[in-house]
């Protein structure tokens, strides 16, 4: 039997959120030790399953993408796959036929989704799977993050792909987004082979050296909160106050450069104080655009971190999902132990330096 595997990281936010989303501001994000799995074996015919939903048939690729497109619940499915249909045309290549199956580690056993990027780890490791297995040469990371991330981009507008770019390239980045403009246009007046060569406007990847990185802290509040929601909120009020959002851009672009110099010169307090001014700036920010970043839950369990000495902030979109936290010392697991007692999980999160990899066997070791 044939077979192709590939597994992508989940991301953690760290820092930049919602300023990282306009073109030109940074962001932080890391990729960390929770996976997406695609497998893609030989079949009789085409099939894609995606976790526990039911398996979509078809007896042609065509049809497989039809079948997927007429699945509302499979949107982002559907999409990588048109995609990747268009791009197969243009290489005047047609899949043999496969079956597809996703697990994923990105999900709490309630089902519950931790907020650690599973719609963009999925839509890297399809992308990256079904790229092997169609073509007669192992896929490139460009072309995978280019992929994946017009395909994302088709279903959520306003994110800044920074999750799609650490599932496909894995480590510490300091990030900006691409330019969404552009990125509307590029699709209808270039051919997906050559936007996968040129230069993408505005888009900025680049890896840090994370090996004197304090320890982080995640939690999980077992709460999940809405992304594309928050982001269009956050636009409209944009739209209505952009003197508000350029100081709020001022500040959290301030308070990702403090971070990153902290990071090169090791500078613990430094990095303490950064973390501080960007939940501030984001605190700020979530009141005037009423968007309720940090539930109380969220800021007990913070302010807590910045009485022991340490600081910490929401990670992504907030209104629930993730908080990560920087503490000194042994304050490190007292914080832990006490996040626990009060309902928030912690998540034995580490990073992954590798990104997406793709094996014949499962082994990904």
């Amino acid at each position: 039997m044939m077979r192709v595997a590939a597994r992508a990281p989940g991301k953690l936010m760290l820092m930049g959120e919602y300023a990282v989303t306009e073109p030109g501001h940074p962001g932080l994000v890391a990729a960390v030790d929770r996976y997406l799995y695609c497998r893609v074996t030989s079949g009789k015919t085409f099939s894609a399953s995606f976790g526990n939903t039911p398996s979509v048939a078809a007896d042609g690729w065509g049809r497989l993408v039809d079948r997927l497109t007429q699945e509302p619940d499979l949107k982002l499915a559907s999409r990588v796959l048109s995609l990747l249909d268009r791009y197969f045309r243009e290489l005047h290549c047609v899949p043999w036929p496969f079956r597809l199956a996703t697990t994923s580690e990105l999900r709490a056993p309630s089902g519950e989704k931790y907020g650690l990027g599973s719609s963009a780890a999925v839509t890297a490791a399809m992308v990256a799977a079904i790229l092997k297995w169609a073509l007669p040469r192992s896929p490139r990371p460009q072309e995978i993050f280019k992929l994946a991330s017009l395909a994302h981009f088709s279903t959520q507008p306003r994110g800044s792909l920074a999750d799609v770019a650490a599932s496909v390239f894995g480590g510490l980045m300091y990030y900006q987004r691409v330019d969404p403009e552009w990125m509307n246009q590029a699709g209808s007046s270039h051919s997906l082979v050559e936007l996968i060569t040129r230069p993408w406007p505005g888009l900025g990847v680049q890896t840090l050296d994370a090996r004197r990185a304090p320890p982080w802290l995640v939690g999980w509040t077992g709460r999940a909160a809405s992304t594309p929601a928050l982001l269009d909120r956050a636009a409209q009020f944009r739209a209505r106050h952009p003197d508000v959002f350029n100081r709020f851009l001022i500040q959290s672009d301030a308070a990702v450069g403090a971070f990153v110099q902290a990071l090169q010169t090791d500078d613990g307090p430094q990095l303490i104080a950064a973390v501080r001014k960007n939940r501030q700036a984001l605190a700020e920010f979530s009141n005037r655009a009423q968007l309720d970043i940090e539930t109380p839950m969220m800021t007990s369990a913070l302010d807590m971190a910045e009485e022991w000495g340490g600081a910490g902030k929401s990670s992504g979109a907030g209104g629930g999902d993730i908080i990560v936290a920087w503490m000194p010392g042994s304050q490190h697991s007292r914080l832990g132990q006490t996040w626990n007692r009060r309902g928030i999980e912690v998540l034995p999160l580490n990073l992954d330096t590798v990104g997406v990899v793709l094996s014949d066997t499962d082994d990904f070791a």
